[in-house]
């Protein structure tokens, strides 16, 4: 059976990524290695290829449509050849190649392209033969701790969410379905919020997932007075970065129901826009929806595509009620920074010369 089919749409593979997929948090596997070379061999043997047709494929699909990928391709493609010294001016350095330990940028790329990701916006369904084999199995279990390790570490230190707050942040971690309206098509979809505490009572460590049909975002959240606040990145189809913030009130006694604004960056052209966005608390959930964050983006947006997220005639109605407090609003700077410079001598007259002093004067 060929591998090289376009994305799947029956409803009998929505739940296949997210079952196979699951590595709880206090798992720690052992593997025989963790470098690079390692695992670009699992990959290679679940799927029946060369390791270097496997790093030029990841590579292709790494790359965004303008500049280089990160990693470069250079160094993805190196990953397979084997450690040497070189000679660089006079210095000997090790180059580790395959001997590389992996890190999260590539691990990223890696558990995409076994979840079906390909080159030029491809995507193949997995057969059984694939997911049922145990280099597949490692690789992604691999991949996964990799991207579970970076995350802790790199939210080890919890956004500050104001002192006594924690009552509110227990009472707010879960699953919500958003509402907004997609600068993409001018219409309303559900999109997932996932808000994690996987901290202490005493330390909360507040994860964030923010799943849409097309990307997913991670980071954190923290609760100011009755202000939940998400800040989360996020890498799009082509690899290019994105952001994604958002502030919900949350009144004291009713977190079933919050509103709010989305703010983040454009689809097509990165600019930056703002929209009002609803939060309905989903309370029926599988707990394994609070760890989907930690799978990769190619499964969770395998199964979530599958989904019908459009509102239809609903949405409607909740644009009129909406449109009352924020149109979306789309900030077009290549308009307003040359007027802001042809007004205001380049904005110079617009800095207030109490404020320059200030910012000369030594302040220690």
């Amino acid at each position: 059976m060929s591998q090289q089919k376009r994305r799947s749409t029956s409803k009998q593979e929505t739940t296949l990524p997210l079952v196979r997929g699951g590595l709880p948090r206090h798992a720690k596997p052992k593997f025989k290695s963790d470098n690079v070379g390692y695992l670009v061999d699992l990959v290679a043997a679940s799927f029946g290829l060369r390791s270097s047709a496997v790093v030029d494929e990841i590579a292709r699909t790494a790359a965004p449509h303008n500049g280089e990928s990160d990693p470069s391709r250079e160094t993805i493609l190196s990953y397979i050849k084997e450690a040497k010294i070189v000679d660089t001016g006079g210095k000997k350095l090790l180059r580790g190649n395959r001997l590389t330990p992996c890190h999260h940028k590539f691990a990223h790329l890696v558990i995409n392209y076994l979840d079906g990701r390909r080159p030029n916006d491809q995507h193949i369904d997995l057969s059984n033969s694939v997911t049922d084999f145990s280099s597949w199995k490692e690789a992604r279990a691999l991949c996964l701790q990799v991207l579970q390790d970076e995350r802790d570490r790199r939210f080890e230190r919890p956004l500050g969410s104001d002192p006594g707050s924690l009552k509110a942040i227990l009472e707010l971690a879960g699953v919500y379905v958003t509402c907004r309206r997609e600068t993409r098509d001018e219409r309303y979809h559900q999109e997932l919020l996932i808000l994690r505490n996987v901290g202490g009572r005493r330390a909360p460590r507040c994860y964030s997932t923010y799943i849409s049909r097309y990307v997913v975002a991670r980071g954190e959240w923290m609760v100011v007075g009755n202000l939940l606040c998400c800040n989360m990145t996020a890498l799009r189809s082509d690899n290019a970065h994105d952001m994604v913030s958002m502030y919900l009130v949350q009144p004291a006694g009713s977190r079933d129901v919050m509103s709010g604004f989305l703010a983040g960056v454009g689809t097509e052209v990165k600019i930056p826009v703002a929209m009002p966005i609803v939060a309905i608390r989903l309370v029926d959930v599988d707990k394994s929806i609070n760890e989907l964050g930690d799978l990769g983006d190619e499964a969770i947006l395998r199964a979530y595509g599958q989904v019908k997220t459009e509102l239809g005639p609903v949405g409607e109605r909740l644009h009129k009620i909406l449109l009352t407090q924020m149109p979306p609003i789309t900030f077009r700077a290549s308009v307003v920074n040359p007027e802001i410079r042809h007004e205001f001598h380049n904005g110079t007259s617009l800095v207030q010369e109490d404020v320059r002093r200030f910012c000369k004067r030594l302040h220690q």
